[in-house]
């Protein structure tokens, strides 16, 4: 990710931290989607862990979570995906935030002791 995207979820960190949002706010939560997804699929081993057979294949996988995700927090019409791809996607979704749990493990790597 870019040092400007970092830099920009610091300062939503430190914002959030300074309003006392409730519970432990980390970096992690206050980075864009794309960047939680730029993250995972530059890794090999997550990529593997999450089933995608390439980075390629890991950022289309993201992007169209994206879409996903944009269509139903603006409340736009989604059934023209159809539900069929809906619900793939969903599992998906559900396969990546299971993954999350391994993924807090190895953020050290991404994050140094006291940046995040």
């Amino acid at each position: 990710m870019t040092k400007s995207r970092l830099r920009k979820a610091e300062l939503l960190l430190d914002e959030r931290r300074r309003r006392n949002e409730g519970g432990e706010v980390r970096l992690l939560d206050c980075l864009q989607f794309s960047d939680k997804g730029q993250i995972l699929t530059k890794d090999e081993d997550a990529r593997r862990l999450m089933g995608m057979s390439s980075k390629t294949a890991g950022d289309r996988l993201i992007r169209d979570l994206g879409s996903l995700r944009d269509s139903l927090a603006h409340s736009q019409d989604i059934v023209t995906r159809g539900w069929e791809v809906i619900v793939i996607m969903a599992e998906r979704f559900d396969e990546i935030l299971r993954f999350g749990s391994t993924f807090q493990v190895r953020r050290r790597s991404v994050f140094p002791e006291g940046e995040e």
